[in-house]
């Protein structure tokens, strides 16, 4: 996985000016900060099995709420921002900011667990994003590409929580900020247990599909001085 710093930080410069989420413990006043990336492999890529071939140029799907803990702290997002969307596409050339929000928390707090509760876009909420609204019930992942040549558009309305755990990352200065990247592979998604493509055309893999996006969701985490 490539991290750009330098393209993180104009990113996250961008993000401090949009923001209005609050993450926080009242009674700490020191500002420190979250950033959430996310970035998927493969994307563009034409994946190959014998005589198929799959290609995702959009891969994107909405949570509800993040937490993220660690040792004697947890924190989780505001409930004024009922929906968040991860998104990648063909255009991306690096991870993609999601959202930056300001942490009042304690000097040496130590985080190493992350939890995402992947659901529909909720109604009311503020996704301007008409993929993930229907007047059947909005949905939670979409991926759009092309299959043996034609266009598809894989979506669902599954719900699902993963919790993933990661090395002790510990925030010591108070402009620091904690680095989340959520990743996906696509090979992971689209490859069944015999290395052939899995059709998303065909509604039988809808459960297969779901289940690997959910096992193949990743994490990286660290702190960095930013600013």
């Amino acid at each position: 996985m490539k991290f750009s710093k330098t393209a993180l930080l104009l990113s996250f410069v961008l993000a401090l000016v949009i923001s209005s989420c609050s993450i926080f413990n009242p009674d700490i006043q020191v500002e420190k900060r979250v950033a959430l990336f996310f970035e998927v492999d493969e994307i563009a890529d034409t994946l190959q099995a014998g005589q198929d071939t799959l290609r995702v140029d959009e891969f994107k799907f909405s949570i509800g709420q993040f937490n993220l803990a660690g040792n004697d702290i947890e924190l989780g997002s505001s409930n004024s921002i009922r929906s968040f969307i991860f998104g990648f596409d063909k255009n991306a050339t690096q991870e993609r900011l999601v959202i930056s929000v300001g942490l009042s928390i304690a000097d040496n707090a130590t985080f190493n667990r992350y939890t995402m509760f992947l659901r529909p876009v909720a109604e009311g909420s503020n996704v301007i994003d008409d993929d993930f609204r229907s007047s059947n019930g909005n949905y939670s992942i979409i991926v759009k590409g092309v299959y043996n040549g034609k266009n598809f558009n894989f979506r669902t309305r599954t719900n699902f929580t993963k919790e993933l755990f990661f090395e002790d990352v510990k925030v010591n200065d108070d402009d620091e900020t904690i680095v989340i990247i959520k990743s996906v592979d696509l090979k992971d998604v689209f490859y069944d247990e015999n290395d052939n493509l899995i059709d998303p055309t065909n509604s039988e893999n809808s459960s297969q599909i779901i289940e690997n996006i959910e096992s193949s969701i990743a994490l990286e985490a660290f702190a960095s001085n930013l600013l």
